[in-house]
């Protein structure tokens, strides 16, 4: 018994390190329903990304993996975690796993496991997402989980950076700066919330509440610091990517290249911009280059991805990022789905020689508005579409009028030419009686 004491003694001891450099903020218990939220901070070396994160149920002793809709966003040098957990009662743990981080001087990739239940008790209504990362209008759906309708109260609060606040799209009921949303029992309504008032990178709260169930969603707006406003330039803060998401199907054994633009919309100058991309990705995508030496002031530049999807069908998550030295990163969610045969344009057919003026928005220059799936913006590749096909009509009218004046010039030279030329009749008759 002592020998098992000091054993388990010892393992805490080695792992106690561990635990103390990472820091979380989470609760020992979840209502059944509830959204799970968590926040770790430390000194990460690599990012943490959504494959190093996992879920498990912990039943006799047995460790299942859940599969559950979850994600993880870097807002500062804290991860947020959230997910939509199964509606179980049971004793769970979230594990990170690969991760590299320090632990005084020196470094630990020991997996970070943190234990919490699922109690019986439901919660009143469900949120997702569970924290956001935007630099654009988004929205949060909510579902009254209970047998009777509720009033779902939301109230925003600012933790740094602009103190304008968001407004809503639908006139919904505001009592007291708080907004006021009743749901029918099951029912799911999505509330709709604009950034256009917030000019500068700002983090908010957004708490909602209702029949004992609280959630407080992190927000994070980064916005473009306006010219008439004096504030300090993070060149952090103030580069980003011409897309927030890339999906890629393909079918099996064929390249195909994607194109991305990566644009400093700082004041600054930006030098040394490292590009990398999820070690998951290595067998299926290269770059056309992995460093920006230099990014001036409100310029942009190309980046060519290479995708080879290989013989065998897979899904793969990853991740593109751009780095500023040891500063905080961007990244493009990656998702890879390769299938046997072709596939299709709606999406299940990728365009085999996609327009790069779609890409590029008809110029070199990112765009600041709504961007499509491709990276354009909205409405111009529709635009290029149409004048490529009208390019095309008219190319195809002028190549048949040439080639009709050329035949007619033809018929008339040949005819003109051999007009006045008299065949001599020879009479072979008196040819052969000589």
């Amino acid at each position: 018994m002592k020998k098992s004491l000091m054993i388990v003694g010892l393992i805490i001891i080695i792992l106690l390190p561990s635990i103390l450099a990472i820091e979380t903020t989470i609760k020992s218990e979840f209502k059944t329903g509830e959204t799970f939220q968590a926040k770790f901070s430390g000194n990460f070396i690599d990012p943490v990304l959504r494959e190093n994160v996992a879920f498990y149920r912990v039943t006799g002793g047995k460790h299942t993996l859940i599969p559950t809709q979850y994600d993880v966003i870097k807002i500062d040098d804290e991860y947020y975690v959230w997910a939509n957990l199964p509606e179980a009662q049971d004793n769970y743990t979230i594990e990170i796993k690969e991760a590299r981080y320090k632990v005084g001087n020196s470094e630990s990739t020991d997996d970070i496991i943190i234990s919490f239940k699922v109690i019986e008790e439901k919660a009143a209504f469900q949120i997702n997402p569970g924290v956001v990362y935007t630099n654009d209008n988004f929205e949060i759906s909510i579902q009254n989980l209970l047998d009777k309708k509720i009033d779902i109260n939301i109230g925003t609060s600012t933790v740094s950076g602009d103190t304008s606040k968001f407004w809503f799209y639908e006139p919904i009921v505001e009592v007291e700066n708080k907004v006021l949303v009743s749901l029918k029992s099951g029912e799911d309504k999505v509330v709709k919330f604009r950034v256009d008032a917030i000019k500068l990178p700002s983090l908010k709260n957004i708490e909602i509440n209702s029949e004992g169930t609280n959630y407080i969603i992190p927000v994070y707006v980064f916005r473009n610091v306006s010219n008439n406003i004096s504030a300090p330039i993070d060149p952090e803060r103030n580069y980003g990517f011409s897309m927030t998401v890339l999906d890629m199907p393909m079918a099996t054994s064929t390249n195909k290249t994607r194109i991305v633009h990566i644009k400093n919309y700082g004041k600054n100058d930006i030098e040394n911009i490292s590009l990398s991309f999820s070690g998951i990705l290595t067998k299926y995508l290269t770059l056309s280059e992995n460093n920006i030496s230099e990014l001036k002031s409100n310029e942009s530049k190309k980046i060519e991805l290479y995708f080879k999807s290989g013989i065998e069908e897979k899904e793969i998550e990853g991740q593109m990022k751009a780095n500023i030295e040891d500063a905080n990163y961007i990244y493009i969610p990656i998702y890879l789905n390769i299938t046997k045969g072709q596939i299709l344009a709606n999406g299940n057919n990728d365009p085999i020689n996609p327009d790069p003026s779609c890409y590029k928005c008809g110029s070199n220059e990112v765009c600041s508005i709504t961007l499509d799936s491709l990276g354009c913006c909205q409405g111009l590749c529709e635009g290029k579409e149409n004048e490529k096909n009208d390019s095309t009509n008219w190319e195809k009218i002028t190549g048949w009028i040439i080639i009709g004046v050329v035949i007619v010039f033809l018929m008339w030279f040949f005819r003109f030419k051999y007009k006045g030329a008299k065949r001599k009749k020879v009479n072979l008759f008196k040819k052969v009686k000589k």
